[in-house]
């Protein structure tokens, strides 16, 4: 007799099968309970799993790597066992390979290890459930009859097929890999967020050594152990972006480089996080007297099969000073892909599908003396997966406003907010605020009506922090206060969701600001000082608690803007700016201070865009016609740019002869003198992390990033209507060491055209380097530079007396 209703219980990250096999009891007439679904967010999630569990008549338990590992799943299991004595049935259900716990030893299980794609697996599995009736014996016998033989029809096609792969793959073997992609999938990672990951190439056991790529989950401050002794990446690469939480580092011998993601905020496919890496080829001495010289690349396939080279997975517990082997049957999802002559080689691969492990039964595939030669002709043979691509369902349930799961509803979101960043590029303001608000609105439920995770939280702050900005840069601060009302009730909604959260209450110092600075405009200056006072405070409590190197740059930045702000504003007496310029002094000495909190004049140019002639930086004099500019560039770059252009922009790349040496100018005569300028930068910052195009790989890393504001002076030298200036610093990683460049960027407007200019160039000077030894050995090349833009070809002659 079929049960009355079925309980799923399952790891979160088998939460594709176990929505499977809800359809297909569903299907059959069973009532199924499943917490994703049914879960009501007002009670308290222990006490509903309980209660629920006691009324079903059958505990359907998923069982997998990743659910043995879950401590919910034990806590489910031991509820179902006390309920057991009550007449509870229990049925374990296999879906991958792995340790059964104790608990459910002498219960029968049922193994759809083969996957539930397969008719037979379904059928039995309904039968199983449901009853001997539900299904008929020769319908079950037949379908199990074809499993065998579809099985065998795979292996055989395998059989015949792999030599010619093998074959086709043969000349790509003989060549080293001067580019690897690592992707990862950041929900099949250990839940435990102590846990370090280190896929380890080794390549042999006396000369080479072993390449290793260590992955972290981030958390601020705790990523690394001090024993691994890799640089701890700063909160700024995390805060409010797309990246995901995972920090990579490689290491081969003393070198150590650390792997910048791709990111992809702007579509709805299932996509991980990839990681690459460049080699050089050069030849290279690791520090100490034994190690033989090496050169930077991963070898080659037939070089990998006769040093008898092989991967490890290694899980490392730094509190329980403990490393282990990962099993073969693991749901952690790890995929590294060498690139030979642009064409890419399956090196490693973590976990492996059904389909996967028929052909890996093969004949051929056995008799291959090397499991990296053998994984590149497996993974050649079947392809790649194709990507999941859920548009046209999140397209549908934003039409019906009807959300299936939390998940969808979280797409749906993502979205949103990703087509509201383009339509606020295409200056198209009035849908952007549209999408803007459905994107907030979306993740209210999520973020508002129960403790929100950090990925819905920051995507509802950034949205409505948008929503505020479009007012701002409209000058509307009356609607522009109104919503800044609505932020602050977000983010304090966020942060006393867990006060505790350091990204919390950063979103709220954030707001606080904001609003501070409306206020000010509005004339509310007693609000606008509390506000401001706060802020600062904030960004104090959360440097003294953890004072690490970002949040002392954090803390600074706000203090000089504090001081500067209570200037400008005429609030001194109601802030503390003389307890804010001691802790300046102490951090950075009395003249950085006096220079950092003196009032500037809207008349007065950075020192960056003024004329300088420094030592030992020659320039020399470039100009365009056809984008309307001159200006001089360092002698020993090349004077001839690289060309780009789309229907909108003509980009010149002129190059030094490092990668971190570069001016980049991009020219609109289209350009819309209603829209922000700001969106131009803005945007490719939201889509690829860094504000402009570098044609880089793999591309730079935004550092620390200040946006300047409105610059009055420049614009008037300029003869523009506006004009906008900002200044960072860029990582770059790759077959060198690491290096930092300091980032410098102009944006003007004179009627319908625009210009964009953005310089980088090498430099010495870290994050929290004093201001005045950044102007003396940065600026002052910058402003050999920029110092010398003109626009329109007329006024070229002006910049050749630099």
């Amino acid at each position: 007799m079929a049960p009355n209703i079925v309980f799923i219980s399952y790891s979160s990250r088998d939460r594709q099968e176990a929505f499977a096999i809800k359809q297909l009891l569903e299907a059959n007439q069973t009532k199924v309970w499943l917490d994703f679904f049914d879960i009501r967010t007002t009670v308290e999630l222990r006490q509903e799993l309980a209660a629920r569990i006691r009324q079903a008549n059958l505990f359907c338990l998923l069982l997998s790597p990743n659910a043995v590992a879950s401590p919910w799943v034990h806590q489910e299991i031991e509820t179902a066992l006390a309920a057991a004595k009550d007449g509870l049935r229990i049925l374990p259900i296999i879906l991958r390979p792995c340790s059964i716990p104790a608990e459910l030893d002498n219960i029968v299980g049922f193994d759809a290890s083969d996957g539930l794609e397969h008719e037979a697996v379904r059928l039995r599995l309904v039968r199983a459930v449901c009853g001997e009736d539900t299904v008929k014996d020769q319908v079950l016998l037949d379908s199990a009859q074809r499993l065998l033989l579809a099985n065998k029809e795979i292996r055989l096609r395998a059989e015949a097929e792999l030599p010619s792969i093998a074959d086709k793959i043969a000349p790509l073997a003989a060549r080293p890999f001067r580019k690897v992609s690592l992707t990862i999938h950041p929900e099949t990672l250990p839940e435990n967020p102590n846990i370090i990951l280190e896929l380890r190439l080794v390549l042999d056991t006396l000369f080479h050594g072993a390449m290793s790529f260590f992955i972290a989950q981030y958390r601020e401050g705790l990523t690394w152990p001090a024993e691994f002794d890799f640089k701890e990446p700063d909160f700024t690469e995390f805060f409010l972006t797309d990246r995901p939480r995972i920090d990579v580092q490689f290491k081969w011998f003393d070198r150590t480089i650390p792997l910048h993601p791709q990111i992809d905020g702007t579509d709805l496919k299932t996509l991980p996080a990839i990681f690459t890496l460049e080699f050089d080829g050069a030849e290279f001495k690791p520090r100490g007297d034994l190690n033989l010289p090496q050169v930077f690349e991963v070898p080659s396939l037939e070089t990998l099969a006769k040093q008898n080279s092989h991967f490890e997975l290694i899980a490392h517990d730094p509190s329980a000073k403990s490393a282990s082997y990962v099993p073969a049957e693991t749901d952690i999802e790890i995929d590294l892909v060498g690139e030979v002559e642009q064409q890419g080689l399956h090196l490693y691969r973590s976990r492996t599908t059904p389909v996967q492990r028929i052909v890996l039964g093969s004949d051929y595939l056995r008799g291959v003396p090397n499991a990296i030669r053998g994984e590149a002709i497996l993974q050649r043979y079947l392809g790649s997966p194709p990507m999941i691509d859920r548009r046209a369902e999140i397209a549908a349930a934003l039409e019906k406003s009807e959300f299936q799961s939390e998940e969808e509803r979280r797409l749906a979101a993502r979205f949103r907010f990703s087509a509201a960043v383009l339509a606020r590029f295409r200056t198209l303001h009035r849908d952007a605020y549209k999408m803007f608000q459905e994107a907030a609105e979306l993740l209210q439920p999520l973020v508002l009506e129960r403790k929100p995770v950090l990925e819905d939280a920051s995507l509802m702050y950034r949205s409505c922090r948008a929503l505020v900005d479009i007012w701002l840069r409209q000058e509307s601060f009356q609607q522009a206060s109104q919503l800044a009302n609505t932020l602050g009730a977000v983010a304090q909604g966020i942060k006393d969701s867990d006060p505790t959260n350091a990204d919390y209450r950063r979103m709220w110092a954030d707001t606080l600001l904001v609003n501070a600075q409306i206020h000010a405009k509005l004339a509310n200056l007693a609000s606008a000082a509390t506000e401001l006072a706060e802020h600062v405070k904030t960004l104090q409590q959360l440097h003294a608690e953890l004072p690490t190197p970002a949040r002392r740059m954090a803390m600074l930045q706000a203090l000089t803007n504090a001081i500067q702000c209570a200037t400008e504003w005429k609030i001194v007496d109601d802030v503390p700016v003389d307890e804010w310029k001691a802790t300046l002094k102490a951090e950075v000495g009395e003249s950085v201070t006096e220079q950092l909190t003196r009032p500037h004049s809207p008349e007065e140019l950075p020192a960056w865009l003024q004329k300088s002639d420094p030592a030992g930086w020659p320039t020399q004099l470039v100009e365009s016609d056809t984008l309307r500019y001159s200006l001089r560039i360092p002698k020993r770059w090349n004077p001839e740019p690289e060309m780009r252009g789309t229907a909108r922009e003509i980009e010149h790349v002129y190059r030094g002869p490092r990668d971190n040496e570069w001016l980049s100018i991009t020219f609109m005569d289209k350009a819309n003198a209603e829209s922000d300028m700001k969106n131009w930068v803005d945007t490719f910052i939201s889509i690829s992390g860094f504000p402009v195009v570098t044609g880089l790989k793999p591309p730079p890393e935004l550092g620390r990033w200040n946006y300047l504001g409105r610059q009055p002076a420049l614009a008037k030298k300029l003869h523009a209507d506006e004009a906008h200036t900002y200044i960072g610093t860029a990582r770059y990683s790759g077959a060198q060491a690491p290096t930092l460049g300091r980032l410098y960027i102009v944006m003007a407007r004179r009627r319908n055209f625009a210009w964009k200019f953005a310089l980088c160039f090498e430099t010495a000077c870290p994050d929290g380097t004093p201001e005045d030894r950044i102007a003396k050995q940065d600026h002052v090349r910058a402003g050999a530079i920029l110092g010398s833009l003109r626009l329109d070809q007329a006024a070229s002659s002006q910049a050749t007396g630099n």
